[in-house]
């Protein structure tokens, strides 16, 4: 009985979107603490809320973005595995050193957005 190739597991194509996704987690993830930050900031000042609301969101934030891409950073291999990337040594782990290396640049950048929230006093500039 012939087998079927398109349902080998072995012979089976990555998955481009999931290679991008894989590759683009880490700044995806900044690109949404950034705007989630920034914009919930702008839009609770504007509410006339109080500085502490606005100063606990972004913190929240920034804890959620920083977990999110830790637990990246510690599990790539169930990520890309989820995400369909071929489990081929040589095709995968240069995706792999890639997708950490720029989820460590988006550890780095959430962190230092997210600490602006202990340096400036929230909607100074909007009252």
């Amino acid at each position: 009985m012939k087998r079927d190739s398109r349902h080998n597991d072995d012979d089976r194509k990555p998955s481009t979107p999931g290679t991008l996704l894989f590759i683009l987690l880490g700044p995806l993830i900044w690109a949404a603490h950034f705007t989630l930050s920034y914009g919930s900031h702008t839009l609770l000042c504007r509410l006339e809320a109080q500085a502490a609301t606005t100063t606990l969101f972004v913190t929240a934030t920034s804890l959620v973005a920083v977990a999110l891409l830790s637990w990246f950073l510690i599990k790539p291999d169930a990520f890309s595995r989820s995400l369909g990337i071929a489990d081929r040594k040589e095709h995968a782990q240069p995706l792999k050193m890639i997708a950490m290396l720029l989820a460590g640049l988006s550890i780095m950048a959430v962190l230092w957005g997210g600490l602006t929230v202990s340096f400036l006093s929230a909607c100074v500039q909007g009252r």
